[in-house]
């Protein structure tokens, strides 16, 4: 520049400087640029134990003003973020290194309290209480975890009879047909009847028709081995109760899922075909006398119980008495013949053949009857004991 008055204007030459903290070299800056930001944060270790967050800047100015002795007392601002004793979550309050974490101030944090399964959660605070108890499981963990049962045992090629780890439920034709019609009554009832299983409680259903109440009835009885009863009639709206009973059990697959299984071919829809892959064996009874029920077969059978399904037969007067077990239908059949009832015009059906048996061999039969003894007296007053 030409000789002039006055001062030199600023330098605009390009020059390579050291950023402002030191960390980087910044090459094409004005020579006349005295502060020279690279961006980064600055990081640098401060008395009180946290780092310095502001953007990068000279050396000595993270907390103009305050010096060593003021920041142990009052501390830099940031939140303190010690672990706190019980919960071991962040401490909230404001930089305090003068003084430890307060143990009287409730933890604050947000938090996810898992059930005991880990599938379900609720959002709440932790209030320093680390030995909470776990929310419990309800019908959608079971239900997951049936879901995942289905996925494994089904991702693997084979019979139904291979998977040890889930068992196929039995549903008759027109149950399977019922629940193709009616998919949100069937959603409703599984949940409803998965509860009360959990939870040991009762839930009542009010205003069914002939179908629905059959369909609950089947249910309740046969696959979840509940208990139920029914108020009202007549001219009063009917209420049906279920209510949990020793012994009772979410079947391994449910009607809605049974269906999900045939409409995806993994099952085959003939209930039939399906009842030789889920039982051993049927005992069919025939005969029995007008006015029993199914209810009056299982409570001569009460030994079997959550071994056998029960269903009505095809003709009047018949039952169907299916059992997952081969050994336990034969114990069942044996059990029939020998004590006086009217269940013995029975006959065993076996679906499977056991490996290492005679399928030739007679099936058990009823023990013979001990010859009657009859009091007889002679020409001379004598009495006599003769067996006929």
């Amino acid at each position: 520049m030409k000789c002039h008055t006055g001062s030199c204007p600023p330098c605009l030459e390009v020059v390579t400087k050291v950023c402002n903290c030191g960390a980087e070299i910044m090459p094409n800056v004005y020579c006349n640029q005295s502060k020279h930001s690279c961006g980064k944060i600055c990081n640098t270790q401060l008395l009180c134990g946290h780092k310095c967050e502001k953007m990068c800047h000279l050396p000595g100015q993270c907390l103009p003003g305050l010096d060593g002795q003021e920041l142990l007392e009052k501390g830099c601002g940031a939140r303190c973020n010690k672990p706190l004793k019980y919960c071991k979550h962040r401490c909230c309050e404001p930089c305090h290194p003068s003084r430890p974490c307060s143990e009287d101030v409730p933890c604050e944090a947000e938090i996810r309290l898992y059930c005991k399964c880990g599938y379900r959660f609720i959002q709440t605070i932790c209030k320093s209480d680390p030995d909470r108890e776990l929310i419990e499981c309800n019908s959608d963990c079971w239900k997951h975890q049936r879901e995942i049962k289905l996925a494994q045992a089904f991702a693997t090629p084979g019979p139904l009879s291979s998977k040890e780890d889930v068992r196929l439920e039995y549903y008759p034709e027109e149950v399977l047909e019922f629940g193709r019609e009616h998919p949100k009554f069937v959603a409703k009832c599984e949940r409803l009847l998965s509860d009360i299983v959990l939870e040991k409680g009762v839930r009542s259903f009010s205003g069914l028709n002939s179908g629905k109440k059959q369909f609950l009835l089947t249910l309740v009885f046969e696959n979840f081995k509940l208990d139920m009863c029914t108020y009202g009639g007549k001219n009063a709206r009917t209420v049906t109760d279920v209510f949990w009973k020793d012994g009772c059990k979410i079947p391994d697959t449910l009607v809605s899922e049974v269906i999900k299984l045939i409409e995806r071919g993994i099952v085959s829809a003939n209930t039939e075909d399906n009842r030789d892959q889920i039982f051993e064996a049927t005992l069919i009874i025939s005969g029995v006398n007008k006015g029993t029920s199914s209810d009056d077969l299982k409570k001569f059978l009460s030994n079997f119980r959550n071994e056998m399904y029960t269903q009505k037969g095809k003709s009047p007067g018949q039952f169907l008495v299916h059992f997952y077990k081969k050994p336990r239908a034969r114990d069942a059949f044996t059990y029939i013949v020998n004590i006086p009832n009217q269940f013995q015009n029975v006959e065993l059906i076996q679906h499977k053949k056991e490996i290492g048996t005679n399928p030739d061999l007679p099936l058990p039969t009823a023990a013979p009857k001990k010859p009657k003894k009859e009091r007889v007296v002679d020409d001379e007053g004598f009495e006599m004991m003769v067996r006929k």
